[in-house]
């Protein structure tokens, strides 16, 4: 499809992340050899996000100068569910979603991921989960956990380090992911296809900044 519409379409490679050598492997021959402009992983591949083990595919992708997208799946697809409540009336697909895409940037924040790697670009999915709503409260812990307390962590800080996409469906809660990350670390997202994508196209807000976001993120400047 992207070589067939070059002008239209740019591609993520989705990677092995059960394998950590096999998925920057695949990284580098994705954006070298196929042309591709970034990574597409899960949340719940058996390895935290947190994980040191992890640090080479992340190091890659800052040296390949190519941004990661984390994107969830329901739970259960390859293990046991953890909550069996979350198959009811699809909840797996919103609450099982929230859930996973806030762990991930707990994980992430809270884990120095960030820190480690300063010049990594993480996308979140769905607005990051809850982590907007649940931001004041995060960062609190971040300051006053045991865990926290000899090393504190700024999780407002490293919040508006991520990028996330602006598809949560409700125009009060893309106003407050807005003012806790600003409206330059947005990008349109849409699912296209998928059961929660947009009924019309008017659905999804148009911003010329959001353009240049994405522009940003996926180094078309660099490219062109």
């Amino acid at each position: 499809m992207v070589a067939g519409h070059p002008d239209r379409f740019l591609g993520f490679a989705q990677l092995p992340m059960q394998d950590v050598g096999l998925a920057v492997v695949e990284l580098r021959r994705a954006v070298g050899d196929l042309g591709l402009v970034g990574a597409y992983i899960g949340t719940d591949f058996g390895t935290d996000l947190d994980d040191p083990a992890l640090d080479q595919v992340c190091a890659t992708a800052v040296e390949l100068d190519v941004p990661v997208f984390v994107h969830t799946a329901p739970g259960g697809i390859d293990a046991p569910h953890r909550d069996l409540r979350l198959r009811k009336y699809d909840l797996d697909l919103s609450l099982g979603f929230l859930y996973e895409e806030t762990l991930a940037i707990a994980c992430l924040v809270f884990g120095g991921v960030l820190d480690r790697h300063p010049g990594l670009d993480v996308c979140l999915s769905h607005g990051g989960g809850a982590s907007a709503f649940m931001a004041g409260r995060l960062h609190h812990q971040g300051r006053t956990r045991p865990w926290a307390r000899a090393s504190p962590v700024d999780f407002l800080g490293g919040l508006r380090r991520l990028w996330f996409d602006q598809h949560v469906h409700d125009d009060l809660a893309l106003d407050l992911l807005t003012e806790r990350v600003g409206r330059d670390r947005l990008v349109v997202g849409t699912n296209l296809a998928g059961w929660d994508a947009p009924t019309q196209p008017d659905e999804i807000e148009h911003q010329p900044a959001y353009d240049d976001n994405a522009r940003r993120l996926l180094r078309l400047g660099s490219r062109a």
